[in-house]
């Protein structure tokens, strides 16, 4: 059955077997007491709210553990989600049958691949590491001040600088392949011996003492579990 919400017609159509209020100036899609799909005075069409703030507004927090759209194709063909700009595609999101890979292309390229095995290459669609970047650089996270602290959490970024003098110092999450630097300059002239847990750390073989007040950088590469050390002092 097709109703009006009043007379005046004020209120707004809805298309159903029972609703309660009726979305103002909408026409509605009603099943039993909830209002399942609106079409507002905007042309918005929401699904899951009656209230749709966009082209397609889609609310699904009454079911949360429930896909709010999904998308399907049959066995042997993509699924992918387009997006255009004045009717020319720009950007696509494309799930590849073919090797089951996640795709993002932009302007005509694919600039991020997701492969079945949870790798992310950026600028190439056959990354060979968890996260692999061809054609560009990574730009990190800025450096970390850790003040005068003695033990350094590389998980916060993988550059960092420290007030304290040279001793004992712990370096918490470094990760195989990592690349780390570490700034010190302190008011004392000291040794510096690091701690790294889960790592062997190999000292360079010429490494001595701090100059007081100036800077001394320490670069690590880990390489599976040994972490590798240089250094330049007195900069």
């Amino acid at each position: 059955r097709i109703f009006n919400s009043n007379a005046s017609n004020t209120n707004g159509w809805w298309l159903g077997t029972g609703g309660g209020t009726v979305p103002s100036s909408s026409f509605s899609i009603a099943d039993n007491t909830t209002y399942r799909m609106t079409f507002n005075s905007s042309g918005n069409v929401g699904i899951g709210t009656t209230a749709p703030g966009a082209k397609l507004d889609v609310d699904n927090s009454a079911a949360a553990s429930t896909a709010a759209i999904s998308l399907n194709s049959q066995t042997g063909q993509n699924s992918q989600l387009l997006m255009k700009i004045n009717g020319t595609l720009k950007s696509a999101f494309t799930s590849v049958a073919s090797d089951t890979s996640l795709r993002i292309n932009h302007n005509g390229s694919d600039r991020l691949t997701i492969d079945a095995n949870g790798n992310v290459g950026i600028g190439t669609a056959n990354p060979r590491a968890g996260l692999e970047i061809a054609n560009g650089s990574l730009l990190l996270k800025n450096s970390i001040n850790n003040g005068s602290a003695t033990t350094i959490d590389f998980a916060l970024g993988n550059i960092q600088y420290t007030t304290g003098s040279c001793g004992a110092l712990t370096l918490n999450n470094m990760a195989d392949s990592g690349s780390y630097l570490l700034v010190i300059k302190g008011a004392t002239s000291a040794t510096c011996s690091f701690t790294i847990p889960g790592l062997t750390a190999h000292m360079p073989v010429d490494h001595g003492a701090t100059i007081a007040n100036k800077h001394t950088m320490y670069n690590f590469i880990v390489v599976g579990a040994d972490a590798y050390i240089s250094w330049a002092s007195g900069i």
